[in-house]
């Protein structure tokens, strides 16, 4: 899901077992993707918490309600 994961993630076809297992071991091979995407992913959860989705849903309750 390229909105929740971003530039933190290899995106694969899901159906295609080929292709998420060479985006695995290309990671797991690649010691300088490995810490890209370590990296990346640890930028990226500052992007999501409880307190900003609480924030969100009550924005789009008051967007609809007026």
């Amino acid at each position: 899901m390229p909105e929740i994961a971003g530039d933190a993630a290899i995106l694969v076809d899901p159906q295609d077992s080929r292709a998420i297992s060479e985006a695995m071991r290309g990671c797991y091979l690649n010691d300088a993707v490995k810490q890209s995407f370590r990296a990346r992913g640890l930028r990226r959860v500052n992007d999501f918490s409880w307190e900003r989705a609480a924030r969100e849903t009550l924005a789009s309750y008051s967007r609809a309600l007026n």
